[in-house]
């Protein structure tokens, strides 16, 4: 029994063993042929080309993503600097304004109103007229070279010719100061007398420009004598000065011609050095009246004033007290404002009569000066309104309707002129008639 079961079990062990066998060949056949499919060592290095590639395209996006961030970032930095300077500006208040700028919308504000009354301007005006009280004894001496004898020349304020005697220092001029001390000369249109000490004067003071405001001839009466070369002429003398062209006439504004002119003294044994005078004339600015825009007076204004030549401009017009006085009334109404604010405008033609009797002589002139030192404070930075616009608009109707009647009584003053040149024609035909029929009854009864 024993032997049986030893035998069995070693026959069981057998067939176990035959069994282990062929599972461990199969084992290593199916194994054999799984690693001949899948060649380990090609996947591990695709696999360690694969981290290599990942491990390479990991940082590359990294920095981008990096990069990204840092523009971000830049831009948010702008996009806050930006905020905080639009913030700035927007609390940042526009720069006060001068003393003189704010004196000037101030009293825009007061003047510039809807009760603005400009009929009663110029009645107010016309009632300044009274007696003059200034003191002028050294005229009263020197008659014969007063264009108007009821135009006095202020001994405070009168021009003294330099290098004369007391006895031969004396012209129809005054210095018109301004309120920052710039000073122009106002005088009459020179006459056939005192042409030598015009030019004198010119040529002393250091004149840099000579303004003319009058035509040489007006209404058929002469307003001012002749002062420069003649058209046909390059040069003449005018005692011991010598007035030569430079250049032709140019028009600088619409109604304002330039043309520049050397002064030079005749005596050479003086040595005296020359002098270059710009000459200004005004050619439609008739007497009583004004301009219908403020542009070339205010053009003119600012080219007077060449810090080059810092000398006085001599200005002028027949009498020169009209339409000389409005052109610098201009700059001192405008400056006087800008000094005090709030004033009455009377007062600017009151102070300016303290220095030149008579300033601005006609309401047509008065309402131009303040139209055109409006104009002035608006170019300075004071804000446009309506009712300087109306001030504006009124002075261009009322002008209108004074140019259409000057016109109708030139038109008439013609006609007159006409008929009376044909009366005396007829006149004069009918005496040749007369003439000729008395010869003939003569030769007749012969």
């Amino acid at each position: 029994m024993v032997n049986g079961n030893k035998q069995s079990k070693s026959t069981d062990a057998k067939k176990n063993n035959v069994v282990e066998k062929k599972v461990d060949k199969k084992g290593k056949k199916n194994g054999s042929k799984e690693e001949k499919s899948r060649n380990p060592e090609k996947e591990e290095k695709s696999k360690f080309k694969d981290l290599k590639e990942e491990k390479s395209k990991v940082p590359d996006d990294g920095k981008k993503q990096e990069d990204k961030k840092e523009v971000k970032k830049e831009e948010k930095k702008k996009d806050e600097k930006n905020k905080k300077s639009k913030n700035r500006k927007s609390k940042m208040k526009p720069p006060p304004d001068t003393q003189e700028l704010a004196n000037k919308k101030k009293f825009c504000n007061w003047f510039f109103v809807d009760e603005l009354d400009c009929k009663k301007l110029m009645r107010d005006f016309v009632a300044l007229r009274a007696p003059s009280t200034c003191v002028a004894d050294t005229m009263k001496k020197h008659s014969e070279k007063c264009r108007y004898y009821d135009i006095l020349c202020p001994d405070a304020t009168r021009v003294v010719l330099q290098n004369r005697p007391p006895d031969n220092d004396f012209i129809h001029a005054n210095w018109m100061t301004m309120p920052d001390k710039f000073r122009y000369i106002s005088a009459q249109g020179p006459m056939d007398q005192t042409v030598e000490d015009f030019w004198h004067m010119v040529y002393t003071e250091k004149a840099p420009a000579v303004v003319m405001i009058c035509d040489w001839e007006e209404d058929g009466i002469q307003k001012c004598s002749r002062y420069i070369p003649s058209e046909d002429n390059i040069s003449h003398v005018c005692g011991i000065y010598r007035i030569t062209k430079i250049d032709q006439m140019t028009m600088v504004y619409a109604d304002v011609a330039l043309q520049s002119f050397e002064i030079s003294v005749t005596d050479k044994s003086l040595e005296c050095p020359s002098l270059v005078v710009k000459h200004y004339h005004f050619l439609k600015w008739r007497d009583h009246t004004a301009p219908m825009t403020s542009i070339s007076v205010l053009k003119l204004l600012k080219a007077l004033r060449d810090p080059k030549r810092p000398g006085p401009p001599v200005i002028h017009c027949s009498a020169g007290i009209g339409r000389t006085a409005t052109l610098i009334g201009v700059d001192y109404g405008n400056q006087r404002i800008g000094e005090v604010g709030e004033m009455n405008v009377l007062d600017i033609v009151r102070e300016m009569r303290q220095m030149r009797d008579k300033a601005v002589q006609s309401h047509h002139q008065f309402i131009f000066m303040l139209m055109c030192i409006a104009d002035r404070m608006v170019l300075d930075g004071v804000p446009q309104n309506d009712n300087m616009l109306d001030l504006a608009d009124f002075y261009t109707e009322f002008m209108k309707k004074v140019l259409m009647e000057r016109k109708k009584k030139d038109e008439a003053e013609k006609a007159k002129k006409e008929k009376e040149e044909k009366r005396k024609r007829d006149e004069a035909n009918d005496k040749t008639n007369e003439k000729s029929a008395l010869s003939k009854t003569q030769s007749v009864l012969q």
